[in-house]
């Protein structure tokens, strides 16, 4: 959804955020380069947690998509 609300793939975005698992640590970052660069680290994230197999996750982002591109066709449109 990142990349056809923006109309790119390449987002350069920093998220903040306690990585050392130290409350409220701005100062651990991460930085993606694309949208593909994040949402990979999401699908690692969940499936190193023990949250889900790495199937499930990829037909997670699957579904996502598909949901999105609905979504942005359907609801999304100019007004004018």
């Amino acid at each position: 959804m990142f990349a056809a609300v923006l109309g790119t793939h390449h987002i350069d975005v920093t998220i903040h955020g306690p990585a050392d698992g130290t409350p409220d640590n701005r100062a651990a970052t991460h930085t993606f380069n694309t949208v593909n660069d994040l949402q990979q680290e999401v699908v690692n994230a969940r499936v190193w947690a023990g949250l889900h197999y790495r199937g499930s996750a990829l037909e997670g982002v699957e579904l996502a998509r598909d949901v999105a591109s609905w979504t942005l066709r359907r609801y999304f449109q100019p007004t004018s």
